[in-house]
Order: C-alpha cells, then sequence, then structure tokens
C-alpha cells in the first residue's frame, strides 16, 4: 500500500507535459516492442513459404524438363521405326533406342528430385505412377525393337529370307525358261507385294491359296526330278517365311499399341503433376497473402491503440512508403533489363502491395513466356541440328550466316566455322560449280522474291550424292526481304531407286516382247516358206540344166542372182524382227504411220489367220513426226492389237458370223500440237467393273493366260518415256484405246 501511495504521489507531481513525455515513451517503447514482434514473425513465416514456393517452382521446371524429355523419346521412336532400315538395325538402335532408355532414366531421376522437394503426398503418388508406366514403356520399346529385328529388311530377318528363297526359285524357273510358273511366282510375290503396302488378311489368304496352287503346278510341271524337288522345298520354305512375316507384322501391331497406350497413359501423368505442382504453388501463394494480410492487421491495430506514437507510426508509414516506391522502381527497372528471377516483397496491403502483386505477376508471365521460347528456340534449334536436310543462312550481301552440322557430313574436310561469315563464292563449300549456280540461284530469289529450286550432284570418296535444293527467301519485321535460307535434300536413295525401276522397266518390256516369240517364229517360217521353196526349184533347175548339158555361164549367173535376191529377203526378214528385239537407248525422231506399216507388214499375218481385218486411216497434210522410241511405240501398238484380236476371238465363240474388224486412224488435234492414234475393234468392249484398272500393273482380264504386264508397260512406256497420254473407251460393239503423243519440233 505504501509504495503504491507512494507512486500515486510521485504521479501526481508530474505534470502534464511529463505524463505525455513518459506515455509517449512508453507507448513508442511498447509499440517497437510490438513492432518488433510482428515483424519477426512475419519474417519466420514468409521465410518458411517462400523456401516452400521455391521447391514448388522448381518442380513445375522440372515437369518441363520431364516432358520434354520424354518429347525427345518419342521422336527418337519415331526415327527408329521410320530409318532402321536405312541405317541398318544395329546402328539405328544406337542411334535412337540406347539415348531414348537414357530419357527414361532421366525422367525417373527427375521423379525422385521431385518425391525430394515436396511432402504433398498427391505429387509424390503421381511420381510412383509414373515410374511405374516408365517400366511398363521400357519394357515396350525392348519388345518392339526385338519384333523389328525378327522383322528385318534387305538380307536379314525373316523379310531377308523370304526375299532370298524367293529370288532363288525365279533363278531356277529362269534356268529352266518356264515361263508358266514363273507367272505363278509373279502372282504370289504381287499378293506379297500387296500385303507389306495394305496390311490386309485378305492378301494373306490369297497367298496360301496361290502358293497350294503353285506347288501343285511344281509337282505336275515336266522338269528334273532335282530341280522339282528343290522347287517344292524352296516354295515351302518361302510360304512358311510369308507366313512367320505377317505373325512378326501382327505382333509389331499389338506391342506398338501397347506402346501407343503406354505413351497415352505417361504423358496425363505428366500433365497431372504439372497441375497438380502449378495447383501448389497457387494455394502457397494465396496462403502467403493471407498470412501477411493478418500480421498487417496487428500491426496497424496497435498503432490505433497507441495514440501516442501518431507522429512514429507516421514516420513509419512515410518510411514504408518511400520504401516501397523504391523496391517498386528498383523491380520495375530489373525487369526492363531481362532478371525475372527476382520477386518483389512488400509488406502489408495497400496500393503498393497490389503493385508489387501484379509486377510479380507481370514478371511470372514474361518469366514464363520467355521459358517458352527458350524452350521453343531449342526445339527449333535441335530440329535444325538434328535435320538430316542440308540447311545454311545467307544474308544480302551473299555472306554465310548459318550451316547446320550436316553439310560438314556432305565435305568432313573442312570445319563449319570456316564459312560462317565468308561470301558464297569466297571459300567454296561443295564444288565451284555448285557454289557459283547457288549465288545464282541467291540472286534470283532476291530479284523476285519467290521461292527456288534446283538439283544437283556431288562426287565424294562413297559414290555420288544426289540432292533437291530450294531457297527460300527470308523476311525482318518490317517486311523487307533480309536473306535466304537454303534446304537440300538427300535424294541419292530415291535417284538410285529410279535407275532401278527403269531398268526393271526394261525388263518388263523386253519379257513382254518375248511373250509373243512364239508366234513371231510361226512368222518368220510363214515368211520363209516361199523364198526356201523357191530356192530349192533353183537348185533343182541347176542340177537338171547340167544333166541336159543346158548349164553356161549366163544361166548360172541368172540362177545365182535369183538365189540372191530370195536370200536377201530371208535377211531383211531376219533384220526385222531382230530390230523390233533390239530396246531403244536414246529418243529419234520417227514417222508414227511409218512405225505402224512396218509393224503390221511383220504382223499381219496373225490376224488374217484370224480372219481379222486390219484397216489403216490417216488423214492428209497431218504431222506426223514424234520423238521417241520407235521400237517401244511398236510393242504397245502390238500389246492393244493383240487384246483386240483376243477379244474378237473371244466373241466370235457366241457370234460364229462375226466378221472381225480393226480400225487404225492417225491425226492431229485442232493445233497440230498432239499426234493421235485411235485403234478401234468390235470385240464387244471392255467390263466397266474393270475398265479403270486396265493399265494397272499385273492386272489380267485373261486369268491364267495373261501376265498383267502388257497394258502396263505400254501406259508407262507412252506417258513417262515419250511423255504421251493413253486412254481407253467403250464404243458402240467393241473398245477404243487412244494414244496421244507431242508432235517434234
Amino acid at each position: 500500500m505504501k509504495i503504491l501511495d507512494s507512486a500515486n504521489s510521485y504521479i501526481g507531481r508530474l505534470n502534464i507535459r511529463t505524463v505525455l513525455y513518459i506515455s509517449f515513451t512508453l507507448a513508442s517503447i511498447l509499440f517497437i516492442v510490438l513492432g518488433t514482434f510482428v515483424e519477426w514473425r512475419e519474417d519466420v513465416t514468409l521465410d518458411g513459404m517462400f523456401a516452400k514456393e521455391d521447391n514448388l517452382d522448381k518442380i513445375s521446371f522440372l515437369c518441363l524438363d520431364a516432358n520434354s524429355t520424354m518429347l525427345k523419346a518419342r521422336i527418337n521412336m519415331g526415327n527408329f521405326i521410320l530409318t532402321y532400315k536405312d541405317f541398318g538395325y544395329n546402328e539405328a538402335k544406337s542411334r535412337y533406342i540406347t539415348p531414348i532408355l537414357t530419357y527414361v532414366s532421366e525422367i525417373k531421376n527427375i521423379m525422385g528430385n521431385i518425391r525430394s522437394l515436396t511432402s504433398n503426398q498427391s505429387i509424390k503418388g503421381i511420381t510412383y505412377k509414373i515410374d511405374m508406366e516408365l517400366d511398363k514403356y521400357q519394357s515396350t520399346i525392348f519388345n518392339l525393337t526385338d519384333k523389328y529385328m525378327a522383322l528385318g529388311f534387305s538380307n536379314s530377318g525373316t523379310y531377308g529370307a523370304l526375299q532370298s528363297s524367293a529370288r532363288e526359285i525365279e533363278s531356277l524357273l529362269d534356268m529352266q525358261k518356264n515361263f508358266q510358273l514363273k507367272s505363278d511366282l509373279l502372282m504370289l510375290r504381287r499378293n506379297e507385294k500387296n500385303y507389306i503396302i495394305q496390311n490386309r488378311d485378305l492378301y494373306v489368304t490369297k497367298h496360301r491359296e496361290d502358293s497350294d496352287t503353285f506347288k501343285k503346278n511344281i509337282a505336275s510341271a515336266q522338269l528334273p526330278s532335282d530341280i522339282k524337288s528343290r522347287l517344292i522345298t524352296l516354295a515351302d520354305s518361302y510360304a512358311g517365311f510369308f507366313q512367320l512375316y505377317c505373325q512378326t507384322s501382327d505382333e509389331i501391331r499389338t506391342i506398338n499399341n501397347n506402346y501407343v497406350q503406354s505413351i497415352r497413359t505417361i504423358e496425363p501423368l505428366l500433365a497431372s503433376l504439372n497441375e497438380e505442382a502449378f495447383n501448389s504453388v497457387i494455394a502457397s501463394r494465396q496462403e502467403r497473402e493471407e498470412s501477411g494480410d493478418t500480421i498487417s492487421l496487428i500491426r496497424w491495430g496497435c498503432g490505433f491503440l497507441i495514440l501516442l506514437g501518431t507522429l512514429i507510426i507516421a514516420y513509419i508509414i512515410s518510411t514504408v512508403i518511400s520504401r516501397d516506391v523504391k523496391e517498386c522502381k528498383s523491380f520495375a527497372e530489373e525487369i526492363s533489363t531481362g532478371n525475372l528471377t527476382n520477386r518483389l516483397r512488400l509488406k502489408g496491403k495497400n496500393e503498393f502491395t497490389s503493385l508489387a502483386i501484379a509486377l510479380n505477376k507481370m514478371a511470372e508471365s514474361l518469366s514464363s513466356y520467355a521459358t517458352k521460347m527458350t524452350s521453343s528456340t531449342e526445339q527449333y534449334r535441335a530440329l535444325v541440328e538434328n535435320s538430316q536436310d542440308l540447311i545454311i543462312r545467307y544474308d544480302n550481301n551473299y555472306i554465310c550466316l548459318y550451316m547446320n552440322p550436316v553439310c560438314s557430313r556432305l565435305d568432313s574436310s573442312v570445319d563449319l566455322d570456316y564459312f560462317i561469315g565468308e561470301p558464297i563464292d569466297s571459300k567454296i563449300f561443295l564444288s565451284k560449280d555448285i557454289a557459283l549456280s547457288w549465288k545464282e540461284m541467291l540472286q534470283k530469289v532476291f530479284n523476285t522474291c519467290q521461292t527456288q529450286e534446283a538439283y544437283y550432284d556431288f562426287e565424294t570418296p562413297g559414290g555420288t550424292i544426289y540432292f533437291h535444293a530450294r531457297f527460300f527467301p527470308e523476311y525482318a519485321e518490317g517486311g523487307e526481304m533480309k536473306g535466304v535460307v537454303i534446304t537440300a535434300r538427300d535424294i541419292t536413295m530415291q535417284k538410285l531407286e529410279e535407275q532401278k525401276n527403269k531398268h526393271k522397266e526394261q525388263l518388263l518390256i523386253q519379257q513382254s516382247k518375248m511373250a509373243s516369240m512364239g508366234e513371231m517364229i510361226g512368222l518368220i517360217a510363214h515368211q520363209w516358206r516361199q523364198p526356201l521353196n523357191a530356192l530349192a526349184l533353183n537348185v533343182n533347175d541347176v542340177k537338171d540344166a547340167y544333166t541336159f548339158g543346158e548349164l553356161d555361164a549366163r544361166y548360172i549367173e541368172e540362177s545365182v542372182s535369183a538365189s540372191l535376191q530370195q536370200i536377201e529377203f530371208m535377211s531383211k526378214t531376219i533384220d526385222d524382227f531382230r530390230n523390233f528385239f533390239i530396246p531403244a537407248k536414246k529418243k529419234v525422231h520417227f514417222y508414227v504411220n511409218t512405225a505402224i506399216e512396218e509393224l503390221l507388214s511383220m504382223f499381219l499375218q496373225i490376224f488374217n489367220k484370224s480372219h481379222i481385218d486390219i484397216f489403216i486411216k490417216a488423214e492428209q497434210g497431218t504431222a506426223l513426226l514424234t520423238d521417241g522410241y520407235p521400237n517401244e511405240f511398236k510393242q504397245v501398238l502390238l500389246n492393244i492389237l493383240n487384246n483386240s484380236k483376243d477379244a474378237i476371238i473371244s466373241k466370235k465363240r457366241t457370234d460364229t458370223q462375226l466378221q472381225g474388224k480393226i480400225e487404225i486412224s492417225i491425226g492431229n488435234n485442232e493445233d497440230n500440237s498432239e499426234i493421235i492414234v485411235s485403234i478401234k475393234d468390235n470385240g464387244g468392249g471392255i467390263p466397266d467393273d474393270v475398265i479403270g484398272k486396265i493399265f494397272d500393273s499385273y492386272f489380267s482380264t485373261k486369268g491364267s493366260e495373261g501376265t498383267g504386264v502388257g497394258l502396263y508397260m505400254s501406259k508407262t512406256i507412252i506417258e513417262e518415256k515419250m511423255h504421251g497420254k493413253i486412254s481407253v473407251s467403250n464404243i458402240e460393239d467393241g473398245a477404243q484405246f487412244i494414244i496421244q503423243l507431242p508432235v517434234a519440233t
């Protein structure tokens, strides 16, 4: 009581100014203590939240890395399937499959890192699911590549064994000159080809049926027993390998479906993981903002309760405002310089806090955009640098700005940096001729602002490389042209395949000619019968003249002259047929009407024998000179005439009074730029359901008697080799073929 009384007495003696001073001092001390506590609590809370947000940001970036790595794995798998036949299985596996396994390991490591950065059980659960799906994905990759290895290509695997057995059968049939069995084999190969291209079970059944027929035909063929036994063994092997090839292809489709299903499972999980991480970041930031709001309310409540601290509070407020303004200004300057890693952290809830939130969101948006742009740029760079196409950029001064790595594979002796920054004709890439041609193409692009293209070939120690180059204009943001991008694609394999196909076409043409060999030999015999009789008469006449003493120099001279005339006629007959069989190596000018007349002079007997009349009608004053291959043109015409002959003979079986007639008309179109050859017959026409397929390869309406080669090769000769057109249509009582050829200039 005494102490309290003493205190009251002491306070009573204090003047108001002192009381105010003491109260102000106590209030200031209390405000400082409370303010310090609030600041400390805020720092502890926010530090923990910032650490949590940093971990979640790291998780978001790891999710992006996982998505990018998964995309690389998918691209590599696609490249393996597309290119393993070109590179070979082992090299393709080394190029693409080994990196895929590395990518899978990287994604698993990323999932482990994510688990170490979070305590969120939902995120951890997703990462464990992704790990399990990655194991399935990796197992699917192993199964798929093993099946591709078993399937094989070229001379390896099931496909190689299939081709090897087919080639050996074909070789034996060629040795035995058995064209019927070879035709059966061609039908089998066609089914094989249709299955590989269309992958339809219809061709598997068809192949099995034709294979059984083929083996029966071998058994009934007139062949040596050892050859027949070998052919049957090879036919069984060929059928077995084809069935194994089909089975392996089905297994690959099944495994490929599992592979696609695995991808469709992993990618949504990665997306879900990314979304979960993003939602956690948003929730954490909302929690931080709510915590900041609570602490700010406590701070301002203390200020209002302590009225005597108004001046200090005002001072603190002014200090906070100036600090916020300074921090906002400093943060805005950092953003303008490109520093998007920092974030503005203002305390309280006011206009500056809202401004700070807006600035932070702007920085996050810019950072996200920059990340996407960086990722897009890296992906673009990866595509360009890993592209199999040559890519080069030149500016409008013909200075080289960029060359992708594939350029060094074309000219391995030179470093790419050797060309960067140099004019196109200063340091020669590939060859001087190519460099000069490229400069001309660049000039065309700059002059016309249009894409240009050209084809080139380049000699290397490994052989000639053919490539197709395109020159694209490159524009600046203002729309003005700033340079040219060159892309060049290696078309060596395509070029070689074209040459190979051209050779095959020549063989098919020759086979088509050989198919008529029997009739031609009969024609030669017919042509020779009369001169041989004349020679026999001359010889007997000389003998009789000698017997009766009438043989003198004049008599011998006349007999020899007559005999030589007959021999010359026989020799010309041989020359005509021999020339018909010789394939042309280059184009020549020839008259279409002359070629037709020469053909009919050789083969007219065939049609006369079948009681078929052939009429030729050529318009007067027409331009009939064309540029092409006369023997091949004759073969086309003979194929069409033979088809008309067969159609007429078939129709005569039901119409015995029919007089076969074929009419050949020769003329020009309206502007005399084309030669029009029309072949009409009265053989009843072509069924509507097959007329559209009449020019397809291996398509025949004659069953086992036809090869399906003649009209296909006719279309190839006319349209591809002689740059003309051939068509067919039905007329009133038959069919009409029309051939259009350009007039020679």
